[in-house]
Formats: C-alpha cells, sequence, structure tokens
C-alpha cells in the first residue's frame, strides 16, 4: 500500500463524510454509474481510500450547485469538488489544497489555424454550459468580443456546433473525450484550439471550522497524488483519444 496509515475498515460506529454532488455529477469525477448503481470517478476513487485510511463512512447527497455549497455553508455536507472562484461564497469555507486540474480549450468542426487567438475570433459565437463560468473567457463574452451560446448541458452543446449553431463549443479535455467521442457523433471531425482558455485546479472544500479535516485531507492527497494512484484513476476513468478527432465509426 503506498500510504502509512494504518488501514481499518469502516464499521457501522465510524462517522460518516457527506458529500454533495452537482446532480447529476461530471465524468470523470464524480457520477452516478446505473450499473452498479453507484457513485464513481476520480473523486470517489479518492474519497474511498481516504475514508479506508482515516475509518469514515462516506454517503453522497444530490443538489444543484447553489444548493450543494448551501449544504456546505449549512453544515448539512462535508465535502463538495469544486474551484472555490465558482462559489458565491468562497470566504465562507474552507479549501483543501488541489486535487487536480483541468484545461478548458474550445472545439470546432473545422481545424484552427496555427496562429488563432481568441481576439482573432471576433464576435465568433461559443456553445457554453448554461450554469457554468468560464475563467479564461468571461471578460470577452462580457465585452461583446464573443457571443455566449447557452445550452442545457454538454451533450447539447456539441449537438449545437455539428449543426452549425455556434462557431465553437468550450469544454474541459476531460469533458471534450467524453462527448465527442460518444457513437452519434462518429461521423464528425473535431478540433481543438491550440492553446486552452484557461487551466483550472479543482478542490475540496468543506464547512468553516473542520480545520482537522481539511489537515487530514491535504496530508492523504499528497501521498494518493506522488504514489501515483491519482494518475492510474484518471487513465481508468477518461482514457484520452487525442484530438484532432477524426471521424471513427465502425
Amino acid at each position: 500500500m503506498f500510504f502509512t496509515q494504518v488501514l481499518m475498515a469502516a464499521t457501522a460506529e465510524s462517522p460518516t463524510l457527506t458529500i454533495t454532488v452537482n446532480d447529476p455529477g461530471s465524468v470523470p469525477y464524480l457520477y452516478f454509474d446505473e450499473q452498479s448503481q453507484d457513485y464513481v470517478g476520480i473523486v470517489p476513487d479518492f474519497l474511498r481510500a481516504f475514508a479506508t485510511a482515516a475509518n469514515y463512512q462516506i454517503e453522497y447527497i444530490e443538489g444543484n450547485q447553489f444548493r450543494s455549497e448551501q449544504n456546505i455553508l449549512d453544515g448539512k455536507a462535508d465535502l463538495l469538488l469544486i474551484n472555490p472562484a465558482w462559489l458565491d461564497n468562497p470566504r465562507l469555507v474552507l479549501v483543501s489544497e488541489p486535487l487536480l486540474s483541468h484545461d478548458t480549450y474550445l472545439y470546432a468542426t473545422e481545424p484552427f489555424s496555427p496562429d488563432f487567438t481568441l481576439e482573432s475570433a471576433y464576435h465568433a459565437r461559443v456553445c457554453a454550459h448554461h450554469l457554468y463560468v468560464y475563467t479564461g473567457l468571461e471578460a470577452l463574452f462580457k465585452s461583446g468580443q464573443l457571443i455566449r451560446v447557452n445550452a442545457p448541458n454538454h451533450l447539447s452543446m456539441a449537438s449545437m456546433l455539428i449543426r452549425k449553431r455556434c462557431d465553437f463549443a468550450v469544454m474541459n479535455n476531460f469533458n471534450a473525450v467524453d462527448i465527442f467521442y460518444k457513437p452519434q457523433f462518429c461521423k464528425q471531425a473535431v478540433y481543438q484550439s491550440p492553446e486552452p482558455t484557461s487551466v483550472v485546479d479543482l478542490n475540496l472544500v468543506m464547512p468553516a471550522g473542520r480545520t482537522a479535516l481539511k489537515s487530514s485531507i491535504d496530508n492523504y492527497m499528497h501521498q494518493y497524488q506522488t504514489s501515483g494512484a491519482l494518475q492510474e484513476s484518471i487513465i481508468r476513468h477518461c482514457p484520452t483519444p487525442g484530438f484532432p478527432k477524426k471521424p471513427n465509426c465502425s
């Protein structure tokens, strides 16, 4: 085992860590698996290992982003995976060290020029998730340099891109692999922008006052990352076929 703590099996008497999930979750971080009827992904892998080492039980509760943040503020949940900048009240919670990060790119059905820049895409329409804040694009959306076209989910964003309802779709690299390699898009070539629009850390946030929990998570996270266990989990939940994606129907 890569960690040094003595492992203890969680029992009925073990304290419970409650994880609040922005339903329906997000591949590959934390999502509901119909076959196992349980939450799976990079975050559950980490939490399962941490809970085993620290003698916790794990439970999940569902909500939207607003409700999940409120669950943390009210002490109804112990942990939420999010970038703190996306919270309405980031100063009212404790924040772990980053568990992982993702790169956000623009995706298109035509190749990007080698000298492509966001500034060169004047008035381009960008399909975006209606609930998301895009760190590298918000100023351009507000100025009108780029035109934001909202969609309810990533699948709708991809469909709108294919149907020319927008010029680009903005997604992180994990979501893009999950969406554009789905069978319904097998005939479509998809291209990734030369540079990411942002690199975003993802942290575990917890209620104020949970300093002991934060310390335990940070210490364990360092061991988990340096052991290679995190990278193994990323590969398991998000194989990395590259971009550009060529038509790949069998």
